[in-house]
């Protein structure tokens, strides 16, 4: 027998009542494509880290876009991805080519738009600790990609709200991205790392 969830085909086999206890997992993560990046430590304390990375490609069944930044947050340090089309296909994206950026910056947690003009922020009760955080963005995309929805959430899983961010501007569309770079700045220590995937529409479903 098979069952579809979520786009993702799983076979499950049928046995008698007698035999032993099959159980069956459906899990969207298995059907995510994902691109991880990580920064080298910077040659001297204090001096700018960068790292780019491809974006995993859009499967068709995706409807869910997900980012994830952790790192070591002070509130002196900047720590941020940004997200775009690599117009060029050099393997880097400049400023010129961003069109949008998300992170860190001196406490408080912010989302800009590329062309600087829409800058939103964040800032958490216990902004000045120096303290291990996450930023995660989920942006719900419709079945050709178009963006229906987007949140933010820390580590604990609390959401994040910025204020004046509503609905999704245009700005934040993963359907043009095709490139994404870390970016770390400060003297203390970031151990940034940064992680993006599409995700099915999947259910987990535990058949005993």
């Amino acid at each position: 027998m098979r069952r579809r969830y979520g786009g993702c085909m799983r076979h499950v086999a049928c046995r008698s009542k007698t035999s032993t206890i099959l159980t069956a997992l459906f899990s969207s993560a298995l059907c995510a494509h994902a691109a991880v990046v990580t920064n080298p430590p910077p040659p001297h304390a204090g001096w700018e880290s960068s790292s780019d990375v491809p974006l995993p490609p859009r499967p068709a069944e995706s409807r869910f876009f997900k980012a994830e930044i952790t790192f070591a947050a002070t509130a002196s340090n900047n720590v941020q991805v940004a997200f775009g089309a690599d117009a060029d296909a050099d393997g880097r994206l400049p400023a010129e080519e961003t069109s949008a950026t998300v992170g860190w910056d001196r406490g408080a947690w912010f989302v800009l738009s590329g062309d600087l003009l829409h800058r939103f922020t964040c800032v958490p009760p216990d902004a000045a600790a120096a303290t291990g955080r996450t930023l995660r963005m989920t942006v719900r995309l419709s079945a050709d990609g178009t963006p229906l929805g987007l949140s933010f959430r820390d580590g604990t899983g609390a959401p994040l709200a910025f204020a004046g961010l509503a609905g999704v501007p245009a700005w934040l569309d993963p359907e043009r991205w095709d490139m994404a770079a870390l970016t770390a700045r400060g003297w203390d220590a970031r151990d940034e790392q940064a992680t993006f995937s599409f995700v099915l529409d999947g259910t987990q479903i535990f058949l005993r």
